[in-house]
């Protein structure tokens, strides 16, 4: 039998958790809580800022590089290594950049592609464009490379 009085502790501390995080503008909106960590993730670690709102190819701004980002959080029984990354042969983006969490949201990966690569990883499939991790290796940025190690902590 399910201990409903702890589930609902349990989900009003998510919901106080996340009151905190959107406050805090780590969470923008209601719809991806992996997106809106990645997201929040490449804007602080880069020292970028968030796309209008209405922006279809590129959610962050770094100087004058617009970045889409893709964002997971896997468990390690879940063999999926790809992102859906719809494909566009526009230049309104300039970098994918492709954050790996586990399910527990420690960082794992963190892959940085010119889209002119990416564009060309991404494979077009019934199901939707994908991308895999592992065609991204060459752009795999080791976590000690990242520029904000305090960030990195958060998430380690």
């Amino acid at each position: 039998m399910e201990d409903y009085g702890v589930i609902r502790v349990a989900l009003q501390n998510l919901v106080a958790a996340m009151a905190v995080l959107r406050q805090s503008k780590v969470l923008n909106s209601k719809k991806d809580l992996n997106g809106e960590f990645g997201e929040w993730f490449v804007k602080t670690m880069f020292e970028g800022e968030y796309a209008p709102i209405n922006q279809r190819y590129w959610d962050i701004k770094i100087g004058d590089k617009k970045i889409q980002v893709k964002t997971h959080a896997k468990g390690s029984a879940n063999n999926n290594r790809f992102s859906r990354a719809k494909f566009h042969d526009t230049d309104e983006t300039d970098e994918l950049i492709t954050i790996v969490f586990t399910y527990d949201y420690k960082l794992k990966h963190v892959y940085c592609n010119p889209w002119s690569a990416a564009r060309e990883m991404i494979r077009r499939n019934k199901g939707g464009d994908v991308i895999y991790w592992g065609w991204q290796s060459d752009h795999e940025i080791p976590l000690k490379d990242l520029p904000n190690q305090a960030l990195v902590a958060v998430f380690t």
